[in-house]
């Protein structure tokens, strides 16, 4: 079977990192992905070759959610040409099922009905509103063969995603669990490495620094938690946009207000594709995003890989890859005295801390692992092609029927 996954985003991320990974592993059952990326997504196509995964790129925009038609007339010029181009790849290139990644763009569902392959919707976060998801999920269960998501939750927060029953399938995003392994050694470097004391509780978080990631919540909950626990420091490991300076500067400007040293008690660094060494200095992890953003965030699974207990919100799906109690804490969004009692509850008790990082690893061994997030692909996939050729077939009969 040969899959072309379809991910509109230019910079790495979730889905760029479970096609990488998952395609590793389908390669040695004759299943061979292939990623598209747009155009200015070089840094990205290049990670996932060295990872020796295909990738291929081409002009390719994204829809916004954005009610202005000017935006949305900019991207509709694009479309057809892109969706033509994107069909003669499919075409060319052999390919039997088209994978595309996010709720609002089309490309990949019509250039799979262009090319008569199967298609997989994935659908990865709870970040369109709802007057969005109810607008376009007819399409999505319509033109679907079957619908990848991450986690129930996010699944039924899409209207309709459920009526394809079996075909659809939910998973967790892969995390390769030998590279995400705890090492003293790292740990100790990393620590020096980003200047953290080694006497100290550090927190972090991994994410790219954008508004849905809520950091706000992050800083406001560290300035509150620094109150009854001045002998911790954060970490906040993330990417920037060169578009976002404004969102940036009122981030650190409201960190120093609350009395956070930027550099000593906040260090903020892009991490780059280091990530498995340097959240090894973390001792806890939080993720405290936005109410309207996550599916299950990979970077939760390699936290629980490498044995730190994990405080995050309730968004998406993330309540069902943290064990509330066992791996760590699950607490409202936008709630930092939440975020922080739950954080002293670890703290406070390091046994229990000891019980919940040992918990997690067993956790991300079992749920994130490529193997099984590989299986749960492979799953969607064969169903998907099962479903079209089996509508093909329908269809085929009932032309002759009418003859």
């Amino acid at each position: 079977m040969k899959v072309l996954a379809v991910i509109h985003a230019p910079v790495f991320s979730g889905p760029h990192n479970t096609m990488t990974v998952v395609g590793k592993v389908l390669q040695e059952r004759g299943i061979e992905i292939t990623v598209l990326l747009p155009s200015d997504g070089q840094e990205a196509a290049q990670r996932i070759r060295d990872a020796g995964v295909p990738c291929i790129t081409m002009p390719l925009h994204r829809m916004r959610t954005i009610p202005d038609p000017r935006v949305q007339l900019a991207w509709a010029r694009t479309l057809v040409p892109e969706v033509k181009e994107m069909a003669r790849i499919i075409d060319e290139g052999g390919f039997d099922l088209v994978v595309t990644h996010t709720l609002p763009n089309l490309h990949g569902a019509l250039a799979a009905k262009k090319a008569d392959v199967a298609l997989t919707w994935e659908i990865i976060d709870t970040y369109p509103p709802m007057w969005f998801r109810r607008l376009w999920m007819p399409i999505v269960t319509r033109r679907s063969d079957s619908i990848l998501s991450t986690g129930r939750k996010v699944a039924e927060a899409h209207p309709g995603a459920t009526s394809l029953g079996d075909r659809l399938v939910t998973y967790f995003p892969a995390v390769d669990v030998d590279r995400f392994r705890a090492d003293p050694a790292v740990r100790e470097a990393a620590r020096e490495e980003l200047g953290l004391r080694p006497d100290r509780t550090v927190i972090g978080n991994v994410a790219a620094i954008s508004p849905m990631k809520g950091h706000k919540w992050f800083i406001r909950a560290a300035a509150r938690l620094r109150k009854t626990h001045p002998d911790t420091q954060f970490v906040i490991l993330g990417s920037t946009f060169g578009d976002k300076d404004d969102y940036y500067d009122s981030l650190w400007r409201e960190a120093e207000s609350l009395g956070l040293v930027m550099g000593e008690d906040l260090v903020v660094r892009d991490p780059l594709q280091r990530v498995p060494q340097l959240a090894q200095a973390f001792d806890l992890f939080w993720m405290t995003s936005e109410p309207l953003s996550e599916g299950i965030p990979t970077v939760i699974g390699e936290a629980k890989a490498l044995g730190i207990p994990v405080v995050a919100t309730d968004a998406g799906s993330t309540s069902e890859g943290v064990t509330d109690g066992v791996s760590g804490y699950v607490v409202a969004p936008r709630d930092p005295a939440a975020i922080v009692d739950a954080t002293i509850q670890i703290l406070d008790h390091p046994e229990r801390a000891a019980a919940m990082g040992a918990a997690g690893r067993r956790e991300s061994e079992q749920q994130f692992a490529a193997e099984r997030c590989a299986d749960v692909h492979a799953e969607a996939f064969e169903k998907a092609v099962a479903h079209h050729a089996s509508v093909r077939s329908r269809s085929s009969r009932q032309i002759g029927a009418r003859r």
